[in-house]
């Protein structure tokens, strides 16, 4: 496969050199084609020149969003009594072995750059809860009792009371702090583009990268969020879904 960039669709003499290779039976791809079909992303450098050049479900098909709606009310109910279920117990657990409080509430930054307080079972400890960096993998400030939390991914349950409330949606662009999203929006052209949807309780850029503990990431999770964006639909939102639910069964193992 041959990729060209924008540079070289400009120029006639390697557009020629192309079409001749092209006849000859080797694949050619632009730049922005190569990385949604081979990477399931867009490249960066794209960004600004394909930003309003696609339908996004959630702004253009009502359809779309009468469905995913319904969807996330289903979930969002489920896993309400999923977490009304396991809170006595963690209760007991968080007392015994991790003292303080057992909720944790964080302001994100959710559709149209609007905060929220976003509803997690709380993992770190009382000095990690400022969150004043990225966190990351094998973070210190996890507690011992946190990790089973992360591990089992019980953390998130509180967040279904988010997704009822209409604050997030099963799948979305993972919601952000809002000193980085301030922070980001400096740094990033098209950052704010992300907060054109509802923000997710998981995502396409999560289940490709996981957690973002740099600027560098940060950028890299935003082509996959484009990506998300040109495609949403129902059919890759059970997608993730089940992407998602695999690598939980998957990591239960490790």
């Amino acid at each position: 496969v041959i990729v060209i960039d924008r540079a070289a669709q400009n120029d006639e003499s390697i557009v020629a050199q192309i079409s001749r290779i092209h006849r000859s039976g080797v694949r050619v791809r632009t730049l922005a084609l190569f990385y949604e079909g081979w990477l399931g992303k867009l490249p960066v450098a794209e960004l600004a020149q394909v930003s309003m050049l696609f339908d996004i479900g959630e702004v253009h098909r009502a359809n779309y969003i009468r469905s995913k709606r319904v969807l996330d009310v289903a979930v969002g109910l489920v896993g309400t009594v999923a977490c009304g279920l396991v809170v006595p117990p963690l209760l007991i657990m968080n007392r015994l072995a991790n003292r303080g409080p057992l909720l944790f509430v964080q302001e994100r930054v959710g559709k149209d750059g609007e905060p929220f307080r976003m509803l997690k079972f709380r993992t770190m400890t009382d000095v990690g809860d400022d969150h004043s960096t990225w966190t990351a993998d094998g973070d210190m400030r996890v507690t011992p009792f946190g990790r089973i939390l992360r591990k089992l991914h019980l953390d998130e349950l509180p967040q279904m009371l988010n997704i009822l409330r209409g604050e997030l949606s099963i799948v979305g662009p993972r919601p952000e702090q809002i000193h980085y999203v301030e922070e980001l929006r400096s740094k990033i052209p098209f950052y704010d583009e992300r907060h054109i949807v509802r923000p997710g309780l998981t995502g396409w850029a999560q289940v490709k990268l996981g957690y973002t503990a740099t600027d560098g990431d940060a950028l890299e999770k935003l082509q996959y969020d484009f990506y998300y964006l040109r495609r949403q639909s129902i059919a890759f939102d059970v997608r993730i879904i089940g992407r998602t639910l695999r690598e939980v069964v998957g990591g239960l193992g490790r």
